[in-house]
């Protein structure tokens, strides 16, 4: 966890919070960004209520575009060190374009070249890094429980129906979200962690190494992929012609 509470102090890991939140709307090009408690990202809708009546979006709606107000939810690294932000996107026929031009005719103009951009436009790994996928906010849930937009869909959305037809992605505070203390807790030492892990990510066998000397990282694991060559999955895989390809992945830094 953070030393240093954002909400207790000003400042956390890499200076004072307002500094923070300034560079990521300055150097970034987020729209807003607001320091939040928890997983309420309640501000950012707020914000993008206020954003869906300026020029950008009404410009983009008298163009036949569908104008969108992502809003990102994301932490510094630490449980204390939340904030969400929001960015302004206009989607065409013709393409995305971005709040910064503010007639979508000479978009193409624009420089396009900034984070908080490039974060939204393309798939980015998740696991201790950073979070770029969009918020649906919903009347009928909790702020702290809203879904997610399924990004490739949510991105190419043109109209509102083909928005409001999105698959949308429940939250799970489990998902990588070791900062967490509770989730950390849970998952490393909890009863239930084998069953978290597998659950939240997907996993056939999870094993935890307990430094025996007789024992590697990998030794449980190895075992559970050699049992599972001669299990029926694989006896089917390969009388239909398939490849079974059995892998591990070893959670050494956590």
């Amino acid at each position: 966890m953070c030393p240093i509470s954002w909400f207790s102090t000003p400042g956390c890991i890499w200076g004072i919070l307002n500094r923070f939140l300034e560079d990521m709307v300055k150097n970034l090009k987020y729209d807003t960004c607001n320091a939040i408690k928890e997983y309420d990202a309640s501000k950012c809708e707020e914000d993008c209520k206020e954003l869906a009546k300026s020029e950008f979006a009404k410009n983009c709606t008298e163009n036949a575009g569908l104008y969108k107000c992502c809003i990102r939810r994301d932490k510094v690294f630490c449980h204390e060190c939340r904030f969400c932000c929001t960015l302004s996107v206009c989607t065409t026929s013709k393409g995305t374009y971005y709040k910064g031009s503010q007639n979508v005719a000479n978009a193409a103009n624009y420089q396009k070249q900034i984070d908080a951009q490039v974060g939204y436009s393309t798939d980015r790994k998740m696991r201790k890094s950073y979070q770029y996928r969009c918020l649906k906010p919903k009347t009928d849930l909790k702020p702290e429980e809203w879904p997610y937009y399924e990004m490739n869909a949510y991105r190419a959305a043109k109209t509102k129906e083909e928005l409001d037809n999105v698959v949308e992605i429940p939250f799970d505070k489990y998902f990588f979200n070791y900062e967490d203390p509770e989730v950390f807790k849970e998952m490393m030492i909890g009863d239930e962690r084998r069953n978290l892990l597998k659950r939240t990510y997907g996993f056939d066998y999870v094993a935890f190494y307990d430094g025996k000397k007789d024992e590697t990282l990998y030794t449980k694991c190895y075992k559970n992929c050699y049992k599972a060559e001669y299990k029926s999955f694989a006896r089917n895989c390969k009388k239909k012609g398939g490849l079974l390809v059995v892998g591990d992945k070893a959670h050494r830094d956590r």
